[in-house]
């Protein structure tokens, strides 16, 4: 709690919750009940989308609007460590997303170094289990939360969870998961640019994936690009 409570205080910035009211100075006192306010966020979390597919451009166009809240948080020295669609809330009202759950976050603020994750623990989540947060690992590498967010598109574009960079037979998520892709996205013009996004974002090595988020940022900028040019292609021609 007083981790998550520390990361949120320190970012202030749209996408993420406000803290309204909380007794963390009290950690650490024994037997004193703890608490933490935030403000209501109305709307569902994306794991609603779990076996649905949704538009490319909707997709896409979600993912950098993440990616965006992202750079934001490791511009404000936050690694948020844990994300997965349960973490992922969608307004109601119009629709942008907030990043929830910042639980498990490493803060650069000197206070975080008396949050350390015991050692041994890993860290991470079951929605797409990478090494960067095995056991005995640093785990403070800001490119493993874009390596994650690329796991979003996936998921939106399949409806389906990546699990791993690797399957059993060595095939990476977009790999394994093709068949899930709708016809739509599969025939798209921008097909090829999409399987170039996860074919860097889903690398074993993380030097060999996105940099960071503005990287990647610039790269979904790229694909959205793609499909707007092939949407107009298709509009009827005047005569």
């Amino acid at each position: 709690m007083a981790r998550e409570v520390q990361a949120l205080q320190q970012l202030e910035i749209d996408g993420i919750p406000v803290v309204l009211d909380h007794n963390m100075q009290l950690a650490g006192t024994t037997g004193t009940p703890l608490y933490f306010v935030l403000d209501w966020i109305e709307g569902r979390t994306l794991q609603q989308y779990a076996g649905r597919r949704m538009d490319l451009q909707d997709a896409v166009e979600l993912t950098r609007n993440l990616a965006l809240i992202l750079k934001r948080c490791h511009d404000s020295g936050i690694l948020h460590r844990d994300i997965k669609p349960d973490n992922i809330i969608i307004r109601a009202d119009n629709g942008e997303p907030v990043l929830v759950d910042f639980g498990i976050a490493w803060t650069t603020s000197e206070t975080s170094h008396n949050l350390k994750t015991e050692q041994g623990q890993e860290l991470g989540n079951r929605f797409m289990r990478i090494l960067d947060f095995a056991a005995g690992r640093l785990r403070r590498d800001s490119r493993s939360d874009v390596t994650m967010l690329v796991g979003i598109l996936c998921f939106l574009l399949t409806g389906r969870t990546p699990r791993v960079l690797a399957d059993e037979n060595g095939l990476p998520p977009h790999k394994a998961l093709a068949r899930d892709f709708s016809n739509p996205t599969r025939t798209s013009a921008c097909w090829p640019q999409l399987e170039s996004f996860f074919d860097t974002g889903f690398q074993q090595a993380v030097n060999d994936r996105f940099q960071s988020a503005e990287e990647m940022m610039a790269k979904l900028d790229k694909i959205l690009e793609g499909i707007n040019g092939d949407d107009e292609t298709q509009q009827p021609h005047a005569s």
